[in-house]
């Protein structure tokens, strides 16, 4: 009776420390600008804002801009299992970001 006890809360204590290692992040920040990304085994989120150029061989290119246009790539990623459950990523200018970051006194 008191082997099995000790085994069950093994399995336990091991499980929690597992879940753990898979779902605790580690914080990433990138030199392009700002942006921000916390991974774990499980899954990842990026808090996009960097430095980019308006080019037409890239998903956020804006037809409505002049192309070689610099700008920022704002958002938020996130992926679970490797799969992109959100990206709400999208290019703006200088003017059109509304950040602290962009707009310092």
């Amino acid at each position: 009776m008191k082997k099995n006890l000790v085994l069950k809360l093994l399995t336990i204590i091991i499980s929690i420390i597992v879940l753990l290692i898979l779902l605790i992040p580690r914080p990433l920040y990138a030199d392009d600008g700002g942006t921000e990304v916390y991974k774990a085994k499980l899954y990842s989120v990026e808090i996009r804002h960097s430095i980019w150029e308006n080019n037409a061989g890239f998903d956020w290119y804006r037809a409505d801009l002049e192309e070689g246009t610099f700008g920022y790539l704002t958002g938020t990623k996130i992926k679970i299992f490797g799969r992109i459950i959100r990206d709400n990523t999208e290019f703006l200018t200088s003017e059109e970001c509304e950040c602290k970051r962009c707009n310092r006194p």
